[in-house]
C-alpha cells in the first residue's frame, strides 16, 4: 500500500491490521489485510479507519491501472497487478465548471 499525495496520507490515530504485525499506524509500504469477498472501498477503508475517514477523491490502481470502488480487489490486483501487487492512492484532481 503506498501513498502518492502527501495531501492524502491516513492520520491514522486508532491502529489498523497489518501484515506481519497484529497492528499498526500507516506507512508507505505496509501490507493490509482484507477478506476474499472485499472490494477497493473496503481496502480504502480500512487504510483510512472507516468510510467516513476516506477523502472524496481518492483513487486506487497499480501499473497504471485505475479501480473502481465497486472492483473486487482480489480480482483486480490479480488481473492488473500480476507481478507487482503494489496499490497506489492518490487524490484524483476534478475540475469544476
Amino acid at each position: 500500500m503506498y501513498v502518492a499525495d502527501k495531501e492524502v496520507i491516513p492520520q491514522t490515530e486508532k491502529a489498523v491490521p497489518i501484515v506481519g504485525k497484529k497492528y499498526g499506524a500507516f506507512k508507505n509500504g505496509n501490507s493490509y489485510y482484507t477478506s476474499a469477498m472485499a472490494t477497493v472501498q473496503d481496502l480504502k477503508a480500512t487504510v483510512y479507519n472507516g468510510k467516513e475517514n476516506v477523502p472524496e477523491n481518492i483513487r486506487a490502481g497499480c501499473n497504471g491501472r485505475m479501480f473502481e470502488d465497486s472492483d473486487n480487489l482480489a480480482l483486480a490486483v490479480r488481473s492488473f497487478c500480476r507481478r507487482n501487487p503494489q496499490i497506489v492512492f492518490w487524490e484524483e484532481v476534478v475540475n469544476s465548471k
